[in-house]
């Protein structure tokens, strides 16, 4: 039996609009090198995806690489960079001559205390006010959309510090400005990849960690570290959770970049306040189920924290002109001036995380010209 020919001329036009949408697709395979169990990837990015995906009816698909099967923190930038990944969970500490401006932001870890407000300064600074921290990325053919905050650093070691004395000589898990904090202090500051922690912990080959108290649970340190001086000492505020390749991002239509805007203060928001609960989680179940115990800290690090942060803010600021910054004293004094802004929104918002959503909202990402 002959397919009359209008019938076939349909059929293969529909073919051709199949083969088009198809070819329309956008498909992003994302590296992270931390576990697909990581809380910002489990509880946040993952149903960040799905939502995309639901919303764009599939036009926009992810593929999650996750524990570095794809990329290593150190290579993730390269990976994006050169086309091996869409896009990457990227941290500058991994490859600090390539985004030097970034170490702007970053190096002033130890003045953190509240996610909510460093991840909000460092959208708003590094989206809307640092255009050298955009070249940062732009020059490795990234383009920067969401960046999160860890909650407040703490030290967990295996045995106890009763008092600052006890730190010296400990080898301790300790990148950026934490190696400086760390040496200061008369330890051993090690760098490694915080999911390389659990080995070196169990073997002996650290002490102690500097990190959120997520990680307890995120990398099973509960297991191996028994001892935590409960006191902030910082927070990793610049970690570009969500990026894509510039040329996949300019690819995208304006539909599809409104969708991912769109949705990128709520997971930021959910991201913030899910630190603060899981911590406050953790210090329950840890202490019932793992073992741990939480130390109030000795007066003299506390005092001593007041005199590293000043040191730390002279400091970032000289490293970034002998890095060659432009603008590097600028940058800080920017980024100094954003946290004060957010840590007056955020004693308005409170706890309400929709508020805070919002403000996210209005004071950057409707903002953003895409």
């Amino acid at each position: 039996m002959r397919t009359p020919r209008r019938l076939s001329f349909m059929m293969a036009a529909l073919g051709l609009v199949l083969v088009a949408s198809a070819s329309a697709a956008t498909k992003i395979n994302f590296a992270a090198y931390v576990p697909a169990k990581h809380i910002v990837m489990q509880d946040v990015l993952i149903p960040f995806f799905n939502d995309v995906e639901k919303v764009t009816n599939g036009s926009i698909t992810f593929k999650l690489h996750a524990g570095g099967s794809l990329a290593s923190g150190k290579g993730s930038l390269a990976a994006v960079r050169d086309g091996l990944a869409e896009g990457a969970l990227l941290v500058d500490l991994y490859t600090p001559k390539e985004l030097a401006a970034i170490g702007m932001v970053s190096g002033l870890a130890m003045l953190g205390t509240d996610p909510r407000v460093m991840s909000a300064a460092s959208n708003e600074m590094m989206l809307l006010s640092c255009p050298e921290c955009l070249k940062s990325y732009q020059r490795h053919n990234v383009t920067p959309l969401a960046f999160y905050s860890t909650s407040a650093y703490k030290l967990m070691c295996r045995e106890p510090v009763k008092s600052i004395e006890d730190i010296k000589g400990r080898k301790i898990r300790a990148v950026g400005p934490y190696g400086i904090w760390a040496k200061e202090l008369g330890a051993v500051p090690v760098r490694i990849n915080s999911a390389e922690g659990y080995e070196a912990l169990e073997r002996g080959q650290l002490d102690c960690l500097v990190g959120s108290l997520a990680w307890l649970k995120s990398y099973s340190y509960w297991d191996v570290v028994k001892h935590v001086v409960d006191f902030p000492l910082g927070t990793y505020h610049a970690a570009l959770f969500f990026d894509l390749r510039t040329d996949v991002w300019e690819g995208l239509s304006k539909e599809e970049k409104k969708v991912i805007i769109d949705r990128i203060p709520a997971m930021l928001a959910r991201a913030a306040n899910l630190y603060l609960e899981l911590d406050e989680g953790i210090k329950k179940t840890g202490a019932a189920e793992h073992g741990l115990q939480f130390a109030d800290p000795d007066p003299k690090l506390i005092e001593m924290m007041k005199a590293h942060q000043q040191k730390e803010i002279k400091r970032v600021a000289a490293q970034g002109d002998k890095r060659k910054v432009k603008n590097a004293e600028e940058i800080v004094n920017t980024y100094l001036e954003k946290v004060k802004k957010w840590e007056k929104i955020v004693a308005e918002t409170g706890d309400d995380e929709a508020k805070f959503t919002e403000a996210l909202r209005q004071e950057i990402f409707s903002k953003i010209q895409y």
